[in-house]
């Protein structure tokens, strides 16, 4: 890793996967995302932070295309 750097909140070296590691929590929902360059990390954790703030982040589903629908009608 080299010398010693203050990280910003949220973002930890993590030396298992020679990477850092960025994480926050939203509505109870953590959302983790990985970089090798922390300045790169925080600038997507940051992007990220705000797509979710303002709805437009959806997360992967394994919902069924009639499950959705059925859901979309309640």
């Amino acid at each position: 890793m080299g010398k010693k750097v203050n990280l910003p909140k949220g973002i930890t070296w993590k030396e298992d996967r020679k990477k850092y590691m960025g994480r926050f929590m939203h509505h109870g929902e953590f959302y983790t995302l990985y970089d090798e360059d922390w300045r790169r990390l925080e600038r997507r954790l940051n992007d990220l932070r705000r797509e979710v703030k303002e709805g437009g982040y959806v997360k992967e589903s394994t919902m069924t295309l009639e499950e959705w629908f059925k859901e979309y009608i309640r």
